[in-house]
């Protein structure tokens, strides 16, 4: 377990990510899902070694961010650093140190009788709300960012003109051929 965890700033304050080594992150198939459409299939991946937690881009198309800079490497993450991946940003922090449970909490002993059963895996915890934060630049400026039509693209317009262009051909050589 790491001593760093993340924080969604948003689209939704307050949900925490706490890190284990190979956690992945993307839109399907993955620990950790996201969905948006700039979040690639496996997007990222965190490893985490002693006391240290490391993000790694897994070569996605629209990137991993870390502190408005795109991964073109792994990155070790200190605490205040913001992640992006798509839409969705984090902060890390430093993990909250877990209450040790009291004997009534502890729950029916396990299966030897003197160890009760590890909890269930949870990577997900919804935390109150954290104040609102400027946004990143970067944030700011995605979200203005358009994509070019398809008319604009070389490779679809001259496709298009090239079906035209057989079409019309197809049609004077019926009409000769009459």
């Amino acid at each position: 377990m790491s001593a760093l965890t993340l924080v969604e700033l948003q689209p939704l304050p307050g949900q925490r990510i706490e890190p284990r080594d190979g956690l992945t992150l993307g839109r399907a198939d993955c620990d950790v899902t996201i969905h948006h459409p700039q979040v690639s299939r496996r997007h990222a991946t965190l490893r985490v070694s002693d006391a240290r937690l490391e993000i790694e881009d897994l070569g996605s198309r629209n990137g991993t961010f870390v502190n408005d800079q795109r991964l073109d490497a792994p990155l070790e993450l200190a605490e205040g650093d913001l992640v992006k991946i798509g839409e969705t940003l984090w902060r890390v922090e430093a993990a909250a140190a877990a209450d040790p449970a009291t004997p009534a909490e502890a729950g029916p002993p396990g299966p030897r009788g003197d160890v009760p059963p590890p909890p269930a895996p949870s990577v997900v915890h919804p935390t109150p709300p954290i104040p609102k934060i400027a946004t990143p630049v970067f944030v700011e400026a995605a979200t203005r960012r358009r994509r070019a039509s398809a008319a604009r693209r070389l490779e679809a317009t001259v496709i298009s003109y090239a079906v035209v262009a057989a079409t019309a051909a197809g049609v004077v050589i019926y009409l000769a051929a009459r």
